[in-house]
């Protein structure tokens, strides 16, 4: 008796036989305890080359796939889709240590989905099933290598403290104000930190000399302020 689960196609094809093959008493081939006999017309090989007897294996396999007895294994792909969704679920989406980007999630979750389809598709091939796989552990890694590790909630708080300065500021001659050059010099710096906030390959020193750099830039314009 052989209890065949997994058959694998010269090429990479991999199928699943549906049920038992047996050779029972005076050598005769059954599956399901049916007789499996020679098809009209059925010969041998007659392949010389390894390429040629690959052709006449694969078109085998395929009469055996589309008789029924043979169908594409999924449970890979499947067990991938589980962890994966398992993953993407446990994931937060923001801007903090130990976050995910939303454009991150997004790309993840659509991945997922890519490969929900594959599953979902009858007629999909073991190659088809392959690739998915790999284009899905793929997806995972990538994922998983988006996790924030910077901590730039501090100087995000510093950036939004410095707007506040900016936004309470007015321009002019007259005490109390501040003149034009010191408010875009001020502008340019808050922008020069949100830049660094923007960027997704800032390191935490980027981040901290960011800190310290806005922070002489509001030393700076509070000490441009016209007093007489």
């Amino acid at each position: 008796m052989s209890n065949v689960k997994n058959y694998h196609e010269q090429g990479g094809q991999k199928w699943v036989v549906g049920g038992q093959l047996e050779i029972t008493a005076g050598g005769k081939l059954t599956f399901k305890g049916t007789e499996l006999k020679p098809a009209l017309g059925q010969t041998n090989s007659e392949a010389s080359t390894v390429a040629a007897l690959k052709e006449d294996f694969n078109s085998l396999l395929g009469r055996l796939f589309a008789a029924g007895l043979m169908v594409v294994d999924k449970s890979a792909l499947e067990a991938a889709i589980t962890a994966a969704l398992e993953l993407l679920d446990s994931a937060v989406v923001g801007e903090d240590v130990g976050e995910y980007p939303q454009a991150a999630y997004d790309t993840f979750e659509s991945a997922i989905e890519a490969a929900l389809g594959v599953v979902d598709d009858t007629g999909a091939t073991q190659n088809e099933v392959s690739t998915a796989l790999a284009a899905l552990t793929t997806a995972v890694s990538t994922f998983e290598a988006a996790v924030i590790t910077v901590d730039k909630s501090v100087l995000r708080a510093a950036i939004a403290a410095a707007q506040d300065i900016l936004d309470g500021a007015q321009v002019g001659s007259e005490p109390g104000q501040y003149p034009q050059e010191a408010v875009t010099a001020f502008e340019t710096a808050i922008g020069a930190a949100q830049a660094v906030v923007e960027n997704a390959d800032a390191t935490q020193t980027n981040v901290d000399d960011a800190v310290t750099a806005l922070a002489t830039a509001v030393s700076t314009f509070e000490a441009a302020v016209i007093t007489e």
